[in-house]
């Protein structure tokens, strides 16, 4: 029983030790500053595929955690009735997102051009 008092005092003193306080890895949340509701957003980061599902204009997203991200990705949603993208063909020359939280700026252009089979989407990263 002595011996638990002993060791009860230093478990306190453990798990009250200060944390690191962030995220170990990249953690994107998507906005949609677009004027339409983007549908079905998939994101595509290396190592990890996230369904983001739906964003009205103006919506965001649940944060998610990733385990490695740049200021860009692969996506692709539904818009207006067709698939809006982007589509980066490698991430040659960018350095990997730091740990820390990040939002993904979603905007779609205001005019669809009715002769493009895939709507560009365009991101902007802040970080938060």
């Amino acid at each position: 029983m002595r011996a638990l008092w002993l060791v009860f005092p230093l478990l306190l003193l453990v798990g009250c030790a200060p944390r690191s306080g962030g995220p170990e890895t990249p953690v994107i949340t998507l906005r949609n500053d677009s004027p339409v509701t983007l549908r079905h957003i998939v994101v595509r980061f290396p190592g990890k595929t996230v369904r983001y599902g739906d964003l009205r204009p103006g919506e965001s997203s649940a944060a998610q955690p990733v385990p490695q991200a740049y200021r860009y990705a692969w996506m692709e949603a539904e818009s207006r009735g067709g698939k809006s993208a982007y589509l980066p063909f490698d991430y040659v020359g960018e350095a990997p997102l730091q740990p820390g939280f990040y939002i993904y700026v979603l905007t779609t252009p205001e005019t669809p051009a009715r002769s493009r089979p895939v709507l560009p989407l365009e991101i902007t990263l802040e970080r938060h």
